[in-house]
């Protein structure tokens, strides 16, 4: 395996690959954070180059781009090493604004999100549910995307990821982003595992949504619970405040569908595993890869499951991979 980094800008485009030490590590996560790379550099294993804040690094493994953005921060320390951590464009999302809007889908405001910030995109995906009107009052660009989303979720049940791929903005149905890969729990390759069972992080045994409608001066709210659940767990609520336009229909089924979702112990677990050199370099978070569950015990079941958080790490010819679900 070859990799090369690529640090450019006003002074010209350099290959800093040589003068790289330690690990090279490439971070995504599925909602609201910028995908990452960190790696150091030894200024004083000779070479002459210079990188500053904003300009870009390209991330090459085997001649593919795996990761494209731009530097953030420098950490120098006393024997001249250099720590550096560059974003990918999802960064600038964190930028903050308001919006309102009528009569759109969540694709639709991701492109008036792009186009408002002058952002690279590639491809995305219709999203379909139109969302009648929403006010989005001093927030950041990623949390007026990801409602959008979420409120489509809610009403159709497809969930979309938002990531860059090397340099462009995406913006895909997840079950467009399923890897033909897989992982067998006691395949070699593996070298750690862990999985964990929880009731406190997002169970919910009964839903309340609340809605305000201002112009009727009217407030109204629905409770659904599924009382095998309380009797298991006890009276863990769900509340949200819901748009003035939602119908009682569309009030009832959202709860529902917020419960069926969330009355459950939560599963989560993680896989740490060296590469083979069969493309595992390009999985990020929002994929889905192959499980084969085989000895991480019974409430993990083989089948597809959707990353949270992968993290790549490069070091002298080893790539490991963790990915987290």
């Amino acid at each position: 395996m070859e990799y090369k980094i690529f640090a450019g800008g006003k002074k010209g485009v350099f290959d800093i690959t040589p003068f790289c030490v330690g690990d090279i590590k490439v971070t995504s996560v599925r909602t609201g954070k910028a995908g990452c790379i960190e790696f150091t550099v030894g200024r004083n294993l000779g070479g002459s180059f210079s990188f500053f804040e904003g300009d870009f690094i390209k991330f090459y493994v085997d001649g593919n781009i795996i990761f494209s953005g731009f530097i953030f921060s420098k950490e120098r320390n006393a024997e001249h090493f250099i720590k550096v951590v560059a974003y990918d464009q999802l960064r600038y999302l964190k930028n903050k604004d308001t919006y309102c809007y009528s009569f759109k889908t969540a694709s639709d405001v991701v492109m008036m999100i792009i186009k408002d910030f002058s952002l690279k995109y590639d491809s995305i995906d219709n999203s379909g549910y139109v969302i009648n009107a929403r006010i989005e009052e001093n927030k950041s660009l990623f949390d007026i995307i990801l409602n959008a989303a979420d409120i489509t979720y809610k009403n159709t049940g497809r969930r979309f990821v938002l990531f860059d791929m090397a340099g462009k903005l995406c913006f895909k149905d997840e079950n467009n982003l399923k890897l033909p890969l897989s992982v067998s729990i006691d395949d070699v390759d593996i070298i750690d595992f862990a999985c964990k069972t929880d009731i406190d992080s997002d169970t919910f045994t009964q839903v309340k949504l609340f809605q305000k409608n201002k112009t009727k001066k009217i407030d109204k709210s629905i409770v659904v619970r599924n009382d095998s659940g309380i009797q298991s767990f006890g009276v863990l609520q769900y509340f949200e405040k819901m748009p003035d336009e939602y119908n009682d229909f569309q009030l009832k089924s959202c709860a529902e569908s917020i419960l069926k979702e969330k009355n459950r112990v939560k599963t989560s677990f993680s896989v740490k595993c060296m590469g083979r050199n069969l493309g595992e370099e390009n999985i990020r978070a929002g994929n889905g890869i192959f499980i084969n569950a085989i000895d991480i015990g019974e409430e993990i079941a083989e089948g597809f499951y959707f990353i949270k958080k992968c993290v790549h790490t490069f070091s002298s010819g080893l790539h490991i991979i963790e990915m987290h679900f």
